[in-house]
């Protein structure tokens, strides 16, 4: 069920990029947008969004829970003293 709601979440945000980058470039080249479509749109990512969070929160929180660090992670010999930068000559 996870793989298919993480598709769904894919496609959603594949078909809502479009739409919004469609409508910037209307709007900037000077086109009438009615009110209903600004609305829809607007709707349609703030629903993208929340799906996006329904669906990665998680799978987030499993890896979280498994001792991944989520790519906050310490740089090899990050507890030693750092090296002096060389002086410019």
């Amino acid at each position: 069920m996870r793989g298919l709601a993480l598709r769904a979440a894919r496609a959603a945000l594949w078909v809502a990029l479009p739409a919004e980058l469609t409508l910037v470039v209307c709007l900037v080249g000077g086109v009438r947008i009615t009110g209903a479509v600004l609305v829809a749109v607007e709707a349609l990512v703030v629903g993208v969004l929340a799906l996006e969070a329904a669906v990665m929160w998680p799978l987030y929180t499993a890896r979280r829970r498994a001792g991944e660090a989520g790519g906050v992670r310490p740089a090899a010999g990050a507890e030693r003293e750092r090296p002096h930068a060389p002086v410019p000559r």
